[in-house]
């Protein structure tokens, strides 16, 4: 965990629960990620694991 933004790819979703692969994910090596996720003002950070 290095603290660098390794990619970013915005999203036009709609309202109730989605679903989305992300295309970024592709190239990662195997590891543990943090995922951020912002939706206005709201913000969360998710733990993704690469096997």
């Amino acid at each position: 965990m290095l603290g660098q933004q390794i990619g970013q790819q915005p999203l036009n979703l709609g309202t109730g629960a989605t679903t989305q692969l992300l295309e970024l994910a592709n190239g990662l090596a195997a590891g543990v990620y943090l995922l951020q996720v912002q939706q206005g003002s709201q913000q969360q950070t998710l733990k993704l694991v690469r096997q």
